[in-house]
């Protein structure tokens, strides 16, 4: 599993155990490790201003594509787009993220086309029926269920599924526009502004 490091200063020594063959001068510095749990665990020791991706953990040949996605966690990171509790970014905590993001042009595409029936409606009243249709599309649950989900009253949940209904159609009972409608509404959260 490769990790990749973006940082103002020369990598400090004694982060990586010996064994791990690392390239501390390279730009990003990085390194190579079977065991990044425990070889990478010195990495939450990094200078403020570090960032560390640990790409995720993969055969010896594919080596390169985690690496790759190890930069690209970095990339998002320093764009805001990425957060983590600490220095170190675990790309196998943000799959669905680095998914969504590999290709932002097409995921905006996504987004604007799939949820245009909300492009109408003001901000905050478009904000409300978008985090009521995710948690309607990721669960399928009753307006009792999403209302404690979202910490609402089940009436006011039973309004905006009408209003939803009213705005979606059928689209709301097919497997497929579900599908499209998460990811829509995801890469939007993904994307600030790209609404």
């Amino acid at each position: 599993m490769p990790f990749t490091v973006r940082s103002p200063r020369e990598f400090p020594p004694g982060l990586l155990p010996e064994h791990v063959p690392a390239d501390p001068l390279g730009n990003p510095p990085a390194a190579l490790t079977p065991a990044p749990d425990t070889d990478l665990a010195g990495l939450t020791a990094l200078p403020a201003g570090w960032t560390a991706a640990v790409g995720p953990l993969v055969a010896p040949a594919a080596a390169a594509e985690s690496f790759r996605i190890a930069r690209r966690a970095l990339d998002l990171a320093a764009r805001g787009l990425l957060e983590a509790p600490g220095p170190v970014f675990w790309c196998r905590d943000h799959l669905t993220t680095l998914l969504l993001l590999v290709d932002e042009f097409l995921v905006a595409q996504l987004a604007t086309t799939t949820l245009t029936p909300l492009a109408g409606l003001s901000g905050r009243r478009r904000e409300q029926l978008a985090e009521t249709l995710l948690a309607l599309v990721q669960t399928r649950g009753s307006a009792p269920e999403l209302g404690r989900l979202l910490d609402l009253h089940p009436q006011t949940i039973r309004a905006r599924l009408k209003k939803l209904g009213e705005l979606f159609g059928a689209r709301l009972a097919d497997p497929g526009e579900r599908l499209r409608l998460e990811l829509a509404l995801l890469a939007e959260r993904a994307l600030p502004g790209e609404e």
